[in-house]
């Protein structure tokens, strides 16, 4: 009989486990689709980097942020959406380029997206790059790495 009451306990318990999986999963779509219709401004793009990179240093400032979301805004980009499709084109390319690199996660989670947009785009590449002629090609060995499809 105590083996079966222990059973029962035992039930109830994964039960209680899996409805709080299933809110939390429910949650996180329902983030995730506000996420992709929003438009980007700075709370936005906030989010969406603590969501895209967790494992990433955060930016040292506001500024950083603030000079990330003009860039973005300045080259056309005005939803999380489209930013995170071309994000999702270039991760592996970065992360490629990352580890030839450096010895560890080098870039914060401003400096990630920085560096795939340049690798996508040359105009933004010259945006953040201005002078330097040295950082033109730095990305070409990885840009076969981008997913096009």
């Amino acid at each position: 009989m105590l083996q079966i009451s222990i059973l029962k306990c035992s039930i109830k318990s994964t039960k209680k486990i899996l409805l709080i999986f299933q809110s939390t999963f429910d949650t996180i779509v329902h983030k995730k689709r506000n996420m992709e219709n929003a438009d980007l401004n700075f709370d936005s793009l906030s989010l969406y980097l603590e969501h895209k990179f967790p494992d990433r240093l955060n930016p040292d400032n506001y500024t950083d942020i603030s000079d990330l979301l003009e860039s973005l805004i300045s080259h056309g980009y005005s939803m999380l959406q489209t930013l995170d499709e071309q994000i999702d084109k270039g991760l592996l390319a970065f992360y490629a380029y990352e580890e030839d690199t450096y010895d560890e996660k080098y870039f914060s989670k401003t400096g990630v997206v920085r560096s795939i947009l340049c690798m996508l785009n040359k105009k933004f590449e010259k945006h953040i790059f201005p002078l330097s002629k040295k950082n033109e090609d730095k990305y070409a060995p990885y840009r076969h790495l981008i997913n096009n499809d």
